[in-house]
């Protein structure tokens, strides 16, 4: 079982989730009309500067004794990595604009970005799940998706919902974090991720 959970757990570690929603955004909106190699080129760009640079980061701490290890399971070790990942999502932001991607979608990583400052506050505290914090947001935006392009994606709802599950109740089996913790991660990255990607939405209708 725990087995199970560690893979759950490494598939959907929280530094992929951008790079996942990038993936579904090109794939299932209307940006797949773009051409494959501007597609390839936001994914493997969004990969780097998500990925491979907050990745090599903690990758560092760990082999400098600034962290026990790659998961960064002590909670005040946490501090310097969230500042890693709020400035590569700023950085995101400013590639994005650069390509002209449209703002709905610059709006969703607004939406991260406030999600992480604040996950990093309750850090200071309590230890809340950055991995359901992931998988909460994408939930977030699809759903916030869906209801603006006034579509009803059924199965894919019970699915992410039910990784959602997944994630989640890994992350209690491995004692990474309590189902509060847990739970309270969800919450908070659907909510904000799902304002970011409806508020263009609310905005026209104003």
């Amino acid at each position: 079982m725990k087995l199970f959970a560690n893979i759950i757990s490494i598939f959907f570690n929280p530094i992929l989730m951008m790079t996942y929603g990038v993936v579904m955004v090109v794939t299932e909106t209307y940006l797949s009309v773009y051409p494959l190699r501007m597609r390839m080129l936001l994914v493997g760009t969004t990969f780097f500067v998500t990925v491979v640079v907050p990745g090599l980061y903690i990758l560092m701490l760990v082999l400098w004794g600034k962290a026990s290890d790659l998961e960064l399971t002590n909670r005040k070790e946490r501090l310097r990595p969230y500042f890693i990942f709020i400035f590569t999502q700023i950085l995101s932001v400013f590639l994005l604009k650069k390509i002209m991607i449209p703002e709905w979608f610059i709006n969703i990583v607004y939406g991260s970005i406030v999600a992480l400052v604040i996950s990093m506050v309750i850090n200071f505290v309590w230890k809340i799940s950055a991995h359901a914090l992931g998988i909460g947001g994408i939930t977030g935006g699809v759903m916030a998706l869906s209801l603006a392009a006034h579509q009803n994606p059924f199965y894919f709802f019970i699915i992410l919902w039910l990784l959602a599950g997944l994630v989640g109740t890994a992350r209690v089996i491995l004692q990474k974090h309590t189902i509060g913790q847990v739970c309270a991660g969800f919450a908070l990255g659907w909510i904000c991720i799902f304002c970011g990607a409806i508020w263009n939405y609310y905005q026209i209708i104003i």
